[in-house]
């Protein structure tokens, strides 16, 4: 799952405002715009939040569904998203890919994604 890590730090920097920091410290900006607590880790509904909020940015015309122009991530995750193969990704859909698919860098298992494993 490491191959989503450059596109999805990418997608989360556009969302969090910050489409034009590079490297390290863009990320970090992404990743710190998620953590509500400032606990320094990604909750689970932090990464929900985080998940919701690139759906929304995915959604150009507002209907509640990713379809035909609008992507998310690419057409291969868009496919695997799709999971009642409506031929559109609705927004649990997403949610709870990505969630899944962002809880999955957490490497020590404790449930949160710390800076390290967002990055990694």
């Amino acid at each position: 799952m490491k191959r989503i890590t450059v596109p999805l730090a990418a997608a989360l920097m556009l969302t969090a405002g910050t489409a034009l920091a590079q490297g390290r410290e863009g990320t970090r900006m992404a990743f710190d715009f998620y953590d509500k607590d400032g606990n320094g880790v990604l909750s689970k509904a932090e990464v929900k939040g985080m998940a919701r909020t690139m759906f929304t940015y995915a959604d150009k015309n507002g209907d509640g569904r990713v379809a035909g122009e609008e992507t998310l991530l690419g057409p291969r995750d868009t496919d695997l998203m799709d999971t009642d193969n409506s031929g559109a990704v609705e927004q649990d859909e997403a949610v709870a890919y990505l969630t899944d698919l962002i809880l999955r860098e957490d490497a020590d298992d404790d449930g949160t994604i710390s800076f390290e494993e967002y990055r990694n």
